[in-house]
């Protein structure tokens, strides 16, 4: 099976982005804004090693992402 790389709009990068910056951006906050970043950029498997944390965790706020947005 072939993962396709989440879509993000540019508007919600620049706000991602700006999540992953600040600093008044709450920890657990700040690394989903990571882990869905890196899914846009690679695969699922990719993005939870780049971001220390689980497949199943990477997979789960790419999904949350993909259904709700941000």
């Amino acid at each position: 099976m072939v993962q396709e790389l989440l879509a993000i709009t540019d508007s919600d990068r620049a706000a991602l982005t700006k999540m992953t910056a600040s600093r008044r951006t709450p920890r657990g906050q700040s690394t989903r804004a990571h882990i869905v970043l890196a899914c846009a950029e690679g695969t699922v498997a990719k993005a939870a090693r780049r971001c220390g944390v689980s497949f199943r965790t990477a997979a789960k706020w790419k999904q949350r992402y993909e259904q709700c947005g941000i």
